[in-house]
């Protein structure tokens, strides 16, 4: 018994001796404190509360401040907003506790993406700290590598009709540039570039020897949009050693194929300024990106821009520093996430480019002293099948180097080559809208098709009998035999007829006609379009202003795309469609194909502004109209219409022509709206450019 009791006591003995040390090899707690505590503090980008849970070996590896930088740098280019942990059950391996962690990240510009990493505990001084690496961070990152983030840039929609012809792309420039490989003689090669290229040496000297072409060993020199590069001056450039001419790479640039051909309603773009960056979205734009500033490429800018992907990925040192060991080059080793750069939507145009040609051709033919705009419209739809200014100008000229020079020499094209007139050129419609105040006459009441004019007109002079009328008489252009009846006047197109509607049916019913036509904002449409006005006093005190609104003139304004549109009512049972040009946004596949990815819906932007029976009674008058005059009679066509002519300016000796015209018995719907300013009395000029546009 005494042998047994000496034997428990050696035991207990062994226990007390050896716990101290067991104690000293074993944490009492397990490591999750410590793990919480660590990504706790990444979470609110704590990052000395992180460092502090670091084993000694992997602070002896890594300084506080290298930690903090690291960090930093990397959730910085990911545009990191917020991260969360999913933290797994740790398992004993070895003398080490082992957790997997699932760590999300969300961003700006990358989106929310995942990285499965493995956080390993070790046992330091009687509790466990984090034996850490850079695949703590993302799960393929080590010691040496590297992260960046890379903008995948997008590609701007392009600009076409429905034919395919193209009226805005991305292409290249012809970029001459020089290979340093091959020259030896700096100064033989700069001195025979600037005889060619009107440069100096100096300059050529300057770009030769520039910290960028020694890197590169290549010297970009200048470019040329493409079309201005003459044949010869390319074959004497390429006769040089060592200068090349590239078009694929060097020199992006917003280019339009069909030069000054529809300039003002395309529009141009340039590249973003650093004002422009303030306030432009920045996962859209970048220091190299074009932006629209005119037409169709600034009122689609949010279309056609599309938006920028971006790519964060690793890279690995493929070569180091024998005496520093530090990274000399890299090659990427693993992508983390990518999101696809969104190409802008391809606008497709409602534009016939035959009708366009024409229209572009006849305008172009007046001479640089008149000037002009052509619409074109399918008025049961709106769709614009032209749209034509003279003068016009290219729109290649905001992509060439020599752009300031260029600019001065639109700026002194005589009649405002810069002008859209076709949208922003305000005009008195003059007899255009006589059809138009004929149906509100009837409408009202007032007249009737059997109302003949007996007023008395002395050498066509009409002195309105009308109280309180203390103005000069209303002329008639030319003399017509009687009797002096609606369909007449219109034929004749007759001011004292109308001069005298407008009185006897009064300022409400007048006013009341040209706000329900319009009159009084600016028509809808895919750019924007000024505003008509009906008059700049409404004290309905002037009744020589309510007698000249009879015939269209007074303070009446209105665009030719306005009037064209308005005037369509008599070819759509008396609505005013809404017009548009940009019939439908298209993307590309992969297989290069194009997909429609929306397709304007025709809208009605004014409803029953003539009513049918008017339509049916004035239309024939209209056609007799047309048929009555030897330019625009046609064997096979048949139109209905009205020409108009206004002053200019108040300016007797210029004039504004109209012709208004729309086919009534073919299987094509067109409308054909001309307005020109020129010398006044020219009877021809409107008909040489509208008839070829009547022809299918």
């Amino acid at each position: 018994m005494k042998k047994n009791v000496l034997r428990r006591l050696a035991l207990l003995l062994m226990i007390l001796l050896l716990t101290p040390l067991c104690g000293a090899c074993t944490p009492r707690a397990l490591p999750d404190h410590t793990v919480r505590t660590f990504f706790e503090g990444m979470t609110r980008r704590d990052y000395s509360q992180c460092y502090a849970c670091l084993d000694a070996a992997s602070q002896e590896k890594i300084t506080l401040s290298e930690f903090v930088s690291r960090y930093d740098a990397i959730y910085e280019a990911m545009e990191l907003t917020e991260l969360t942990y999913q933290l797994g059950e740790g398992t004993l391996e070895g003398e080490n506790y082992v957790y997997p962690c699932v760590l999300t990240y969300n961003t700006q510009s990358l989106g929310t993406f995942a990285q499965q990493i493995t956080l390993t505990m070790t046992a330091q001084n009687q509790d466990w700290a984090i034996s850490w690496s850079p695949a703590l961070i993302l799960t393929d990152l080590d010691w040496n590598d590297e992260v960046r983030v890379q903008t995948l840039k997008q590609k701007r929609g392009e600009i076409l009709d429905a034919n395919g012809n193209a009226f805005a792309i991305n292409t290249y420039a012809l970029t001459v540039y020089v290979d340093l490989e091959e020259i030896g003689d700096y100064g033989a090669c700069a001195r025979q570039l600037a005889a060619l290229l009107g440069m100096t040496e100096e300059e050529i000297q300057k770009t030769l020897n520039s910290t960028r072409a020694q890197t590169d060993r290549i010297a970009i020199i200048t470019y040329f949009v493409p079309g201005t590069l003459p044949d010869s001056l390319r074959d004497e450039l390429l006769a040089i050693s060592g200068v090349r001419i590239d078009d694929q790479k060097y020199t992006p640039i917003r280019y339009y194929p069909q030069d000054s051909m529809m300039a003002h309603t395309i529009g141009y773009t340039s590249v973003v300024t650093a004002e422009d960056l303030e306030t432009l979205d920045g996962s859209v734009y970048g220091v190299d990106s074009q932006v629209g500033r005119s037409g169709l490429e600034a009122s689609y800018e949010s279309i056609l821009a599309g938006k920028r992907g971006k790519e964060l990925f690793i890279r690995t040192p493929t070569v180091l520093d024998e005496a520093t060991g530090k990274p000399l080059d890299y090659k990427r080793k693993t992508t983390v996430v990518r999101v696809e750069p969104q190409d802008g939507y391809d606008l497709e145009l409602t534009i016939d480019y035959t009708l366009q040609s024409r229209a572009e051709k006849a305008l172009a033919a007046l001479g640089e002293d008149r000037a002009g705009a052509v619409v074109v419209l399918d008025p049961k739809t709106g769709a614009v099948l032209v749209n034509a200014n003279y003068p016009t100008y290219s729109n290649n000229i905001f992509a060439d180097r020599n752009v300031a020079a260029l600019y001065e020499q639109v700026l002194s094209i005589p009649r405002s080559a810069l002008y859209n007139r076709v949208t922003r050129g305000l005009y008195p419609p003059g007899s255009t809208v006589k059809p138009l105040v004929a149906a509100m006459s009837l409408e009202t009441g007032n007249f009737t098709m059997d109302y003949v004019f007996r007023g008395e007109v002395t050498q066509r002079q009409w002195l309105p009998t009308i109280g309180g009328w203390v103005y000069p008489p209303i002329t008639r252009v030319s003399d017509y035999a009687p009797p002096y009846n609606m369909r007449n006047a219109i034929i004749h197109s007759d001011n004292i007829f109308f001069a005298n509607v407008a009185l006897t049916c009064g300022w409400e019913n007048v006013v009341g006609l040209y706000q329900r036509l319009g009159f009084d904002t600016a028509i809808d449409f895919d750019i924007p379009v000024a505003s008509a006005s009906i008059y700049n006093d409404d004290s309905w005190s002037n009744l020589r202003l309510l007698a000249d609104m009879g015939y269209g003139q007074g303070q009446l304004l209105i665009s030719p795309l306005q009037m064209a549109s308005v005037f369509s009512a008599f070819a759509n049972g008396g609505n005013i469609m809404q017009p548009y040009i940009v019939g439908a946004l298209k993307s590309t596949a992969p297989d290069g194909n194009f997909i429609t990815e929306l397709e304007t819906e025709p809208t009605v932007w004014r409803s029953n502004v003539i009513s049918q029976e008017s339509i049916d009674i004035l239309e024939p008058i209209l056609i007799d109209t047309v048929d009555s005059n030897a330019k625009l009679a046609m064997r096979s066509l048949q139109f209905a219409g009205k020409t108009g002519t206004a002053q200019l300016d108040g300016n007797n000796e210029r004039e504004i022509a109209w012709l208004i015209v729309y086919v009534t018995n073919t299987d094509y719907e067109r409308l054909i709206c001309v307005c020109l300013e020129l010398e006044a009395n020219n009877p021809t000029a409107r008909y040489d450019v509208g008839v070829p546009l009547m022809l299918p």
